[in-house]
């Protein structure tokens, strides 16, 4: 398993730490794994807030092209 550092904008921080958003939509540039982690490091006005969540990967959607996913692009659900 491994830990993927990711940036998140202040309002999808907030959705996720109130559990309102469980997923991401990231380019797969870190061949993310089910079962890895992602610590998501809040961006406010273009800095850090030092507000971090950590989140496991549960599922992950890709390869649906035909659907409207890039085949670059994964939805990761945690």
């Amino acid at each position: 398993m491994k830990n993927h550092d990711l940036d998140i904008l202040s309002k999808y921080f907030k959705e996720i730490k109130n559990g309102n958003k469980n997923f991401e939509l990231r380019k797969n540039s870190k061949n993310y794994k089910i079962g890895d982690y992602i610590t998501l490091h809040e961006i406010k006005n273009e800095f850090y807030t030092n507000k971090k969540i950590k989140v496991k990967i549960k599922y992950i959607l890709k390869n649906c092209e035909k659907y409207g996913l890039h085949k670059d692009f994964v939805i990761l659900s945690f």
